[in-house]
């Protein structure tokens, strides 16, 4: 399989170890099967009492963006995920914007979801500061994350069966509120008359997106799976449809169990619905489940995510050489994982929730978005295959509508990110007359 590597110009460096099954469970954790427990009452208040409708309009925007993906993982098997299919499919200029776009979700993925199982632990155990659960989460990932893809798809494993275990206990729960006290099923969580706003649920879905985010950096392992690059792509679109009915169905019954979306705290409002449905014993589950998914899964999937970007860009000489080194025992990119973990606690200690909650959906959408236009480029364009551009142009179009939805302030915030590093690329290439070339075989 290093032969998938070698035309392209590079060496087989990382240790193919896993198989589709692993990639398939990596998509899941990173994701998080309960993923809406801790934006739940956000959603469901942008919504206007909505939530199933957010998430519904979230999934038809993910699964053409999935696509996309298994069409490129299938043409470019290498770890850079957008940045190299975007480079390699259009310019390597082009691949870089996408690179630092899609950079501003993955360096922020890990501080946001430290925070998040932070603010979970500390509601639990007040005694132990904030900012100390942020290490106690952080610095065991990064760890576990350097010292091999094998240990890391192992955790992963685990960490799944504790999600869906999780997940079948509120259900349960959810359904047994729901005979005893005679509550009767509607569609109100897709649509509410009443509260129906076009604008408001396009910013509820912008928001819920977050939920979905992280399929894409399943496709970073292509160069440690050992099977066909095909399989890492089935495997990420697999990942998005069952994540979504995952997701609508907990938020349905969120909503029909608790049919509120006011809170007095939205960042925290599925807890209230976790209370008021199961008591103590499912607010425990819910919160230590939060807690453990997002603080030890997403945590690992997410810093093993940004060291294959920043390798990746690395090795190409968008970044220092430095980044690029590879770990003679374990087969890791292991100085860029220890940087992507300082990276994640200056972020997670620095940058308020709704902040980071904006500006990742912010660089992933804008980087989903230039990745359909890469994909209607090279197989449109290119190669006249205008069928498989189909999903791309509605994935644009819906995932457009949904950017629209961002709040400005992530807008203003993630421009200025890319802008800095255009300018960071017009002095690398000496105001852009500095051809930047690929290897090649």
């Amino acid at each position: 399989m290093s032969e998938e590597v070698t035309k392209f110009g590079y060496k087989q460096e990382l240790k193919r170890e896993i198989n589709w099954v692993d990639v398939l469970i990596y998509s899941l954790v990173f994701m998080v099967p309960i993923a809406p427990w801790g934006i739940y009452g956000i959603v469901a208040s942008e919504s206007g009492g909505m939530p199933s409708l957010a998430y519904l309009l979230g999934m038809l925007g993910m699964m053409p963006t999935a696509y996309a993906y298994f069409l490129m993982v299938r043409e470019f098997p290498l770890a850079g995920s957008v940045y190299n299919y975007a480079q390699r499919a259009v310019h390597p200029i082009f691949g870089f914007i996408a690179g630092v776009l899609i950079l501003l979700d993955y360096f922020l993925v890990p501080g946001l979801v430290y925070v998040v199982a932070a603010l979970a632990m500390n509601s639990l155990i007040p005694d132990i500061p904030y900012w100390l659960w942020i290490l106690i989460f952080l610095i065991p990932m990064t760890t576990l994350s350097m010292l091999g893809i094998k240990p890391t798809a192992r955790a992963n494993k685990v960490l799944l069966a504790i999600e869906l275990f999780a997940l079948a206990a509120f259900i349960a729960y959810t359904l047994g509120y729901a005979i005893s006290n005679n509550l009767s099923f509607s569609l109100t969580p897709f649509y509410n008359q009443s509260t129906f706003n076009i604008n408001t649920i396009l910013t509820a879905t912008s928001v819920a997106v977050l939920s979905y985010l992280g399929f894409d950096a399943a496709t970073t392992l292509a160069e440690e799976h050992r099977g066909k690059a095909t399989y890492v792509g089935r495997a990420v679109v697999l990942s998005v449809f069952l994540i979504g009915i995952f997701f609508i169905t907990q938020t349905y019954l969120a909503y029909i169990m608790y049919p509120t979306y006011q809170f007095q705290d939205p960042s925290t409002g599925f807890y209230e619905v976790a209370q008021a449905v199961g008591g103590i014993i499912l607010l425990t589950i819910t919160t230590l489940a939060t807690a453990i998914s997002w603080g030890i899964g997403d945590g690992l999937v997410a810093t093993t995510a940004i060291a294959r970007v920043i390798y990746a860009m690395g090795r190409d000489g968008f970044l220092p050489k430095l980044v690029a080194r590879v770990h003679p025992k374990y087969g890791t990119p292991w100085i860029a994982t220890l940087l992507s973990g300082l990276i994640s606690t200056i972020i997670a200690v620095s940058i308020s929730l709704d902040v980071l909650t904006s500006l990742v959906n912010f660089g992933a959408l804008s980087a989903f978005i230039l990745m359909h236009v890469a994909a209607i480029y090279y197989f449109g364009y290119k190669n006249k295959k205008y069928l498989v551009t189909v999903p791309s142009i509605f994935g644009l179009l819906v995932l457009g509508f949904i950017w629209y939805g961002l709040d400005i302030n992530a807008k203003i915030l993630g421009f200025s990110w890319l802008v800095f590093w255009l300018i960071y690329t017009a002095i690398l290439t000496r105001g852009f007359r500095k051809k930047v070339s690929l290897p090649s075989a």
